[in-house]
């Protein structure tokens, strides 16, 4: 009642012992077709080495020629069988079988037999299990024992030569073929491992491969004579190349731009001859070129593993153009800042802002574009060294466009960014023969903005192929947004500086010129006055008893009585004459171009423009060459001096002072 389930049992332990039995074989076939045919190529030239080396060998075991030929005509028959078939891998390997397994026969044969000549099959065993392959090995097997016991039979005498084998020989066969089947088990336990080894390394291979094809930076591998022998879909991206464009291409050609082939070159020799390569092992940042023909920065780490027939160099890279562009716009950032909190002036800080913004960016040439009110000028360039564009500088100088005319036209009447790949076929680019003629092409332009109006325009060029990125638009935006706020500070400022610097130098009362503008716009006069030769009279001009006035009639009064006195001598005065409040009411005026004549009536007309019933005093003098501002004012003072002792509300030349100081005659 059990016999079925143990039946069946049983039959499934047998497959399961059946299955395992099987996979402890080797499974043939599995050599690789490089190795495949080396192997094939040395086991064809061992058999056509019996096939020449047989008959001497039947020859010097003393068998006619005759006769050795005939024996041996089969091998070269063979021989040449398997030629013809050899692009047929598993017939080739069986037929060159056959042959090495009949030498072993024949060399058997001419020996007469002696157990010795018998070890050549097992050798030939051996050796054929070396295109582990089952149909070839099954077969020289089977020959073994069909020839030991077939021909043993047949003719004993060739097979073997002691009395128990020549009268058993089928017995002598199963011996033989015993020992055939113990180097086979061997042969085969050696091939099974072999298979195994093979696997794994491939199955390892193909781990590596899938770990390639799917990780996030380029790999590329290449041999000792530089020709990349491995890429994965990574590098496709970075390069532009496919795998099967760069496959036994030599990498210096594919992506090493021109100006670095010859060190890459050197260095690998190098390596070769001295086991020595500076770079390997470390992370390097370099240049690498699309296949485009632009060139763009990567970062790559080299490791050299040696192999059969040499040596393979692999590379992992990754492309950091966006690192290295982050980095450069953090720098021009950087710059520009450190440059605005320096600069007290715009005039300062434009060349270095050209300068800054163009090294940390990549740019070769920048330009600031102005506007006066119809047309745009360039106000100042900037030239990276070394480049050699002074043409285009010189260009950039001569234009003044219209709004609209050209780049930074453009830019200026449409209030936005723009960039141009390249401006030398931009047909509204104003300076495309300069360009062309110092190789400038990719070029950017934004407008300097307060609030909402333009102020200037700011450019940059450069040589070689850019793109208009978003980060390079947006962060050149915001650098000029903060140059344009800087430029509206920067020029409040200086307007609030000039309003100052004005105040320092006006009365407040009279908004006349105070002492010290007094003291800076005479020495002015007297520079004038030297370099063309005219003449020039200085006066010092008294209000009489304004003290008594302002006791009398009050401060206010007196302030007043001062504005309109300066209202009314400022009426009376040419626009280049000075007049100064130079204390409480005193004051000076200098006449250029006036001689003394003239003088005394511009004196007369002040003096009769003062507010009744005031008077006036004043000393009045002409320069000298030989004397300085103080003594010019000195002597006017001593004539102001002798007008007040001498009665007030007069005028009195310096020299007439003097005069009266030195009496009657």
């Amino acid at each position: 009642m059990f016999s079925g389930p143990l039946i069946l049992g049983g039959a499934g332990s047998r497959k399961r012992v059946v299955e395992k039995l099987r996979s402890g074989l080797p499974s043939g076939q599995t050599l690789p077709a490089d190795a495949w045919e080396k192997r094939h190529r040395a086991l064809f030239l061992l058999l056509c080495a019996h096939a020449l080396s047989l008959p001497a060998f039947a020859a010097l075991q003393g068998y006619g020629l005759g006769h050795s030929l005939a024996h041996n005509a089969v091998l070269p028959l063979i021989a040449g069988v398997a030629y013809i078939v050899r692009r047929r891998r598993r017939v080739a390997a069986t037929v060159v079988s056959l042959g090495l397994i009949t030498s072993s026969a024949l060399l058997v044969h001419l020996s007469g037999g002696v157990i010795e000549a018998h070890f050549h099959f097992f050798v030939m065993i051996v050796v054929l299990s070396l295109y582990e392959d089952w149909v070839p090995f099954l077969v020289a097997a089977a020959y073994v024992v069909i020839h030991h016991g077939l021909a043993g039979t047949v003719a004993p005498h060739a097979v073997f030569n002691h009395p128990d084998a020549l009268a058993h020989p089928w017995k002598w066969a199963a011996i033989h073929g015993a020992f055939v089947t113990a180097a086979g088990i061997a042969s085969v336990a050696a091939w099974r491992l072999n298979e195994a080894a093979r696997a794994d390394t491939l199955a390892a291979h193909r781990q590596t491969e899938q770990i390639l094809e799917t990780a996030h930076d380029p790999f590329i591998s290449i041999d000792e004579r530089g020709l990349i022998t491995s890429c994965n879909p990574q590098a496709e991206a970075t390069f532009g190349w496919s795998c099967a464009e760069m496959l036994g291409r030599e990498l210096a050609e594919r992506i090493i731009p021109e100006r670095y082939r010859d060190a890459h070159r050197r260095g690998i020799a190098h390596f070769l001859s001295s086991g020595e390569g500076p770079a390997l092992g470390k992370r390097l940042e370099l240049a690498a070129l699309h296949r485009e023909g632009y060139e763009f920065p990567v970062e790559l780490t080299i490791s050299a593993l040696e192999v059969e027939g040499g040596h393979t160099f692999n590379a992992f890279l990754r492309d950091i153009s966006e690192r290295k562009r982050r980095e450069r716009y953090l720098e021009a950032q950087h710059a520009t800042q450190v440059v605005l909190a320096e600069a007290d002036r715009v005039s300062e800080a434009v060349p270095r802002l050209l300068e800054a913004i163009g090294e940390a960016m990549g740019w070769e040439f920048g330009a600031l574009w102005g506007f006066d009110g119809s047309r745009l000028h360039c106000e100042s360039t900037w030239m990276a060294p070394e480049t050699h564009l002074e043409a285009f500088d010189e260009a950039s100088r001569r234009l003044r466009p219209a709004p609209g005319v050209g780049l930074p036209a453009r830019v200026f009447r449409n209030s936005r960014p723009e960039f141009v790949a390249d401006v030398r076929v931009d047909a509204n680019f104003a300076r495309v023969p300069a360009a062309v003629e110092v190789g400038l092409s990719a070029a950017v332009a934004l407008p300097l903005c307060d609030g909402d109006d333009v102020r200037g325009v700011i450019e940059f060029l450069s040589r070689g192929t850019r793109y208009p990125e978003p980060e390079l638009i947006e962060t050149m935006e915001t650098l000029t947004a903060l140059i344009g706020r800087f430029f509206t500070i920067v020029t409040e400022r200086e307007e609030l500086r000039g309003k100052l610097e004005r105040l320092a130098l006006t009365d407040e009362l009279t908004t006349l010129p105070n002492r010290r503008a007094w003291e800076q716009g005479l020495q002015r006069e007297l520079s004038r006055a030297e370099r063309t030769g005219e003449s020039l009279c200085v006066a010092l001009v008294d209000l009489d008893d304004f003290k008594g006035f302002n006791d009398k009639h009050g401060h206010p009064a007196g302030d007043a009585l001062l504005r309109d006195t300066a209202a009314g001598w400022m009426d009376c005065l040419r626009p280049s004459d000075l007049l100064a409040r130079v204390g409480g009411d005193e004051f000076a005026l200098a006449l250029p171009a006036q001689p003394l004549g003239n003088a005394q009536a511009v004196i007369a007309r002040l003096r009769a423009a003062v507010p009744h019933p005031m008077t006036c005093s004043a000393g009045l003098t002409t320069w000298r060459p030989e004397e300085t501002a103080r003594q010019l004012v000195s002597r006017a003072d001593r004539a102001l001096y002798e007008a007040k002792r001498t009665g007030r509300d007069k005028t009195l030349s310096a020299d007439e002072s003097a005069a009266l100081l030195a009496g009657p005659t």
